[in-house]
């Protein structure tokens, strides 16, 4: 035993350890008051443990060296303690044991490979810890371990699971470059320093549940495989996601962004889920691509600018708050912003695609806007039950958009080039701007009568079960929407763009059944015959001349004595309807009782009907 074993200390480099040789260099050891073998400046550089190895309990000085060793069976180094150790390109066959052990001032394990399943657990590393370049072909378990300083996992394989749950990482941690195969868990773990997971590759999951990143945490161009979840995660100073991929989608369910977060060029093949969490800094998704991404009910605190952000399918920001005024750039074919908060308001830009804002609230001044271009314009397919008085909507298509119950309609403002559904021609019918709720009430109106003049509302794309279930409104109801319309078109100067929501406003009020007369109804029916409700001059041309030619035939046939030609009582008809004060002259005949009572009618129709058509004119021109 003399041979290796000195009193500076235990030189067994390249030595060949049996069972029994190890059992008894480590028998003349020297140990301390408990009892536990006390090693000083041990070298086991090179040495081989064909039969594994016992160190449980040991205490290992400064200068502690297994670099390169080889262990045949698994090696046990439970509740042993290490002031300076070395486990450099160690060979662990079968894997190794070390739970409950305390590393000093520094430990490595560089290059290491554990054969079989490696355990770290509750193991403290006072000192920086190395376990760059490490192999772990089983499974790896650090749970509950201490990272006092830093700890680089760089390169690390782990082949089959990681287990690094509620371990606690003190001034940074590195996995740069790591490749995790199956399963990776970092549940309830604590990142105080700085955190990389640069360019590491995930397996089939990846759970981060419930940890905590303090200084900042960077998963840049990191690989994500089938899971990743990061739920009920603090991220505090940083949290930097700019390339990483998610093979299957993510989910930051109740997660924390306490500092700023990145996840620009981020791609998620699946779904992206970020309901219930809270931003309290800035975040960018600037050229990110998802399929859908979910952010219910999540909070902004002081997030300025959300966006690009666009997905192939749905962007949900259900219920969402956001406390400072943002700037929205959002493009994906499914939009829901059902119960949205903006306190301060919104500037959102909206590519292609269909957008509900299903009881969205919008706090301060807003605009939503779709950019002019060439392609078809993004659409807003709800804006039930939302407060819209100061929302201002740019260049979108409304025309199947549902409007009921918004609030204060009549403080919505329409710029550009709004697109909403038409009326279709035909007989008295005209091409006016209709709602999409008219549209659905006139087709079942028709289905009932099985007409086939209006069609449904244009057809939209958006899931019903988002949508909720629409209910086909009463004329009563319709009238109401249009009247708040209108008064926002009229408060804005704009009395063309009025005409056709006044025109809506009185059809609905013409065939309302409720809280109406039948002379009411009679009356605006007359008035929607003879001109549209003063905005179609054509119609009350067209009764002044029937009126004339009419009244032309009365007094031909009862209103004179002798009887005049009939051209002689057109001329008369023509000139009583334009002199409300004179009385046109009839040489060689006079007018019948009967000819001035419809003298009398004729000088009182013919100015209305010119003062409607004047009426209907200036409703169109007027600016």
């Amino acid at each position: 035993m003399g041979d290796f074993v000195a009193e500076e200390g235990l030189d067994a480099r390249g030595v060949q350890f049996s069972s029994a040789l190890l059992e008894q260099v480590l028998s003349a050891l020297p140990t301390d008051g408990e009892g536990r073998v006390s090693i000083d400046g041990a070298l086991f550089t090179s040495a081989t443990f064909a039969a594994g190895a016992r160190f449980q309990g040991a205490a290992f000085g400064k200068g502690t060296d297994f670099e390169r060793a080889s262990f045949g069976s698994r090696p046990i180094f439970d509740r042993a303690s290490f002031d300076r150790v070395s486990f450099r390109w160690a060979q662990f066959g079968y894997g190794a044991s070390f739970r409950d052990a305390t590393f000093g001032a520094r430990s490595t394990f560089h290059g290491a490979v554990f054969g079989d399943a490696a355990h770290f657990d509750r193991a403290t590393f006072g000192g920086k810890a190395g376990f760059t370049d490490a192999t772990f072909q089983d499974n790896a378990s650090f749970a509950k371990a201490t990272f006092a300083e830093n700890a680089r996992f760089d390169r690390a394989r782990f082949r089959h699971r990681a287990n690094f749950g509620a371990a606690s990482f003190g001034s940074g941690v590195s996995f740069r470059k790591a490749g995790f195969g199956q399963v990776a868990k970092f549940l309830s773990a604590t990142f105080a320093g700085e955190a990389s997971f640069r360019d590491a590759v995930f397996g089939d999951e990846a759970g981060f549940d419930e940890a905590r990143f303090g200084a900042g945490i960077s998963f840049r161009d990191t690989a994500f495989g089938r899971l990743a979840s990061f739920s009920r995660a603090t991220f505090g100073d940083r949290a930097w996601f700019t390339g990483a991929g998610f093979e299957h989608g993510a989910r930051f369910a109740a997660a924390t962004f306490e500092g700023r977060s990145r996840f620009d060029k981020v791609t998620f093949a699946g779904r992206a889920a970020f309901d219930d969490s809270r931003f309290v800094g800035s975040v960018s998704f600037e050229g990110a691509r998802y399929d859908d991404v979910s952010f219910r009910f999540a909070v902004f605190e002081q997030a300025r600018r959300v966006g690009p952000l666009s997905a192939t399918r749905l962007v949900t920001l259900d219920r969402a708050s956001f406390s400072q005024l943002a700037d929205f750039e959002l493009g994906a074919p499914l939009l829901s912003l059902a119960g949205t908060r903006f306190q301060e308001g919104v500037n959102m830009r909206v590519e292609a695609g269909e957008v509900a804002f299903d009881s969205a609230d919008f706090g301060g001044p807003s605009i939503v806007l779709a950019p002019r271009s060439a392609g078809e314009p993004a659409r807003v397919v709800s804006l039930r039950g939302a407060n819209v008085a100061q929302l201002t909507l740019s260049n979108l298509d409304l025309s199947a958009c549902r409007f009921a119950g918004a609030h204060n309609l009549d403080g919505l403002r329409l710029e550009g080039e709004p697109r909403f559904g038409r009326a279709p021609g035909g007989f008295l019918g005209t091409r006016r701007q209709m709602l999409a709720e008219e549209q659905e009430w006139r087709a079942g109106r028709e289905k009932r009568r099985r007409a086939r003049r209006w069609g449904p509302p244009a057809a939209v794309v958006f899931p019903l079960e988002k949508l909720g279930r629409i209910e086909q409104l009463k004329p009563e109801s319709l009238a109401s929407l249009y009247r708040g319309l209108r008064k926002g078109r009229e408060d804005n100067a704009d009395a063309p763009g009025a005409a056709d929501f006044y025109y809506g406003e009185m059809e609905m009020r013409r065939h309302a059944r409720e809280g109406g007369s039948r002379t009411e109804r009679a009356i605006l029916t007359l008035y929607w015959l003879v001109s549209g409700y003063g905005l179609r001059a054509s119609r009350a041309l067209v009764a002044l001349l029937a009126t004339i030619v009419v009244f032309a035939l009365l007094f031909w046939s009862v209103g004179f004595d002798p009887r005049p030609t009939f051209t002689r009582s057109l001329l008369f008809s023509a000139g009583s309807t334009s002199s409300l004060f004179r009385v046109p002259e009839t040489p060689g005949t006079s007018l019948t009782e009967v000819g001035e009572a419809l003298q009398i009618a004729l000088r009182l129709l013919g100015p209305l009907f010119f003062g409607l058509a004047l009426f209907s004119l200036r409703g169109r021109v007027k600016r």
